[in-house]
């Protein structure tokens, strides 16, 4: 290479270099452009926000998730002022498509800052409400760090919901027995946790609790026990599709309303409340198959003197027990079966003594699937079920069919008589509907445009 050739790249390295130091200043002074821009339109927004009361702005921050409400509350100091005056928290990891561990890193860092924000500011001493809705990966800093910022804050409701993501399975997570001990919750909404038995578990002391549901929560049998006997004060309690239960006693003096729904039928369930009014137990009415025996299924016992309404979703139990003179109410809701004998409680006498349990109420609601199971059989009518009717004191009957038949109502009407004799003419109620579930071989033929006998 010449020397000629030499000075010249020199000279344009050189060049080139006082160009891109140029170019690095004019970005520098773009971006410093940007913030004064970005500083003005902030300033002129404050300036523009119009001075609100305290309290409109409260209720208007009362109305938001944590994540909007921290966003509106940059409009000005007063905003800012007045959000830390909230007593709620409410943190939802919505479900999105995407990154979930990078979304979840960012989720966790936004609600360790905001309970950082909230620890400096002295001004809200109590919480109202302390909701986490989040993925769990097996990892239980964040979790810990809220359930611990929510007891020290001396949170009345507690709303605690984890799920995992698809094809992803960790142990669930336990829940610690501070929150079990917490005196001031009035509520508490668990889902997808586990409270075991084990070691470290003393006692639960939940004296001022009135409310609790339990949704898709892993508890065995001594915890459960020592979980309702720790609520001496509990009017509410709901237990969706829990694991780790044969049995399940609930005996509570102050319960006044109760649901047991999908997966009752894996325990037996015994429950003596005197005072519970409001009671509903259900399961999926389709998703038993035709070979289920229900002869082998867990039986329920029901002691409530004082209940006036009831709800019964399913398959009838043969081992169902209900005492409740007062009933005024009661909603059965039966699930379609393929032996159609099998279904048919006129001439069942097991179905027939489980509908006779309802007896005592003064009104019913009785859902079913097909016609051809309320209807008694001409051989048989004059048999055991005109001599021992299962419905002998019912004076309000509401049936619902939810599947196309061909049955006149004259039939119908005969045949409900029949099963309860003390109906009068106002008194009997027959609605058809169409069902609402289609096979899948019948959404294809329907979508191929072909009729479906």
């Amino acid at each position: 290479m010449s020397k000629e050739t030499a000075r010249r790249s020199k000279a344009e390295r050189k060049e080139d270099k006082t160009g891109s130091n140029n170019a690095n200043m004019d970005n520098n002074l773009n971006m410093e452009d940007k913030t004064q821009e970005y500083q003005e339109q902030y300033a002129a927004m404050v300036k523009s926000t119009p001075e609100l009361p305290d309290l409109v702005i409260y209720q208007i921050l009362q109305l938001l998730s944590t994540r909007y409400a921290i966003r509106a509350s940059i409009l000005s100091k007063q905003w800012e002022r007045v959000w830390s005056l909230i007593p709620l928290l409410d943190f939802d990891e919505e479900e999105q498509h995407g990154d979930h561990v990078f979304q979840h890193d960012k989720f966790e860092y936004f609600v360790t800052n905001c309970l950082r924000r909230h620890e400096k500011d002295h001004k809200q001493e109590y919480l109202d409400k302390f909701r986490l809705r989040t993925r769990y990966y097996g990892y239980e800093n964040l979790i810990n760090q809220c359930l611990s910022f929510a007891i020290w804050k001396k949170v009345k409701q507690l709303d605690l919901s984890l799920y995992t993501t698809h094809n992803l399975s960790y142990p669930l997570y336990n829940l610690p027995h501070t929150v079990l001990n917490a005196k001031s919750l009035t509520s508490l909404n668990l889902e997808s946790v586990a409270i075991s038995w084990g070691w470290g578990f003393q006692h639960v002391r939940l004296p001022s609790l009135k409310s609790m549901s339990l949704k898709e929560v892993l508890v065995d049998e001594f915890a459960f026990v020592k979980l309702i006997l720790g609520c001496p004060s509990i009017e509410s309690l709901s237990i969706d599709s829990c694991g780790g239960l044969s049995r399940v006693d609930v005996s509570s003096s102050s319960l006044k309303s109760l649901e047991v729904i999908r997966g009752f039928t894996e325990y037996e369930l015994t429950v003596k409340a005197a005072n519970l009014e409001s009671f509903r137990l259900g399961d999926s009415v389709h998703h038993v198959s035709g070979n289920d025996d229900f002869n082998e299924r867990r039986g329920t016992i029901i002691e409530t003197p004082k209940l006036r309404s009831c709800e019964f979703i399913g398959y009838w139990q043969t081992g169902f027990s209900l005492n409740a003179p007062k009933l005024s109410e009661a909603t059965i809701i039966l699930g379609d079966r393929a032996d159609s004998y099998f279904n048919t409680f006129p001439h069942n006498p097991k179905m027939r003594n489980f509908l006779g349990q309802f007896d005592c109420s003064g009104k019913m609601s009785l859902h079913v699937m097909d016609a051809e199971t309320i209807i008694v059989p001409k051989e048989l009518r004059r048999s055991s079920t005109t001599l021992f009717p299962p419905l002998p004191s019912l004076k309000n009957l509401q049936v619902i069919i939810t599947s196309p038949t061909l049955v006149s109502d004259s039939t119908l009407r005969n045949s409900l008589r029949r099963m309860a004799p003390a109906l009068d003419r106002e008194g009997l109620s027959i609605q058809k509907k169409s069902c609402w579930r289609l096979h899948v071989k019948e959404l294809i033929d329907l979508c191929d445009g072909n009729f479906v006998d």
